[in-house]
């Protein structure tokens, strides 16, 4: 299992994106990348319901505070990624399951989704 670029970024892209829109180009800046790379996370992020887009002056991105803490492994579907790709490279009989077990317990810290109280909602 190999962490790319892609899976970093928007695993990064999930933990900045807040409750309200934010454009593209600032949190493209933010992240250090191109708009248009980010633009084809975002497109994968909300194909898969794992964040929200707005279109117009005042839109961007953001996530649903009534959506649950993504995960690894969500992250990991969005981008595409299949299950025989999570176990590549593994090398006993049984740890992709493990892999995946982890990757889907594994939630993302969201700027989006913090309570009232300091911790983090969802999950």
């Amino acid at each position: 299992m190999r962490f790319t670029r892609e899976v970093c970024l928007a695993t990064e892209v999930l933990s900045k994106v807040p409750a309200t829109p934010i454009a593209a180009k600032k949190l493209a800046d933010s992240l250090g990348t191109t708009e248009f790379f980010l633009q084809r996370i975002i497109g994968k992020l909300r194909k898969a319901d794992l964040v929200q887009v707005k279109k117009g002056p005042s839109g961007g991105v953001f996530l649903d505070p009534n959506r649950a803490r993504p995960t690894v492994l969500d992250v990991y579907r969005a981008l595409g990624r299949t299950n025989s790709e999570l176990e590549h490279g593994s090398f006993l009989d049984g740890v992709h399951t493990s892999v995946l077990t982890l990757l889907g317990s594994q939630t993302i810290p969201t700027a989006g989704l913090e309570t009232e109280g300091g911790g983090r909602g969802g999950v």
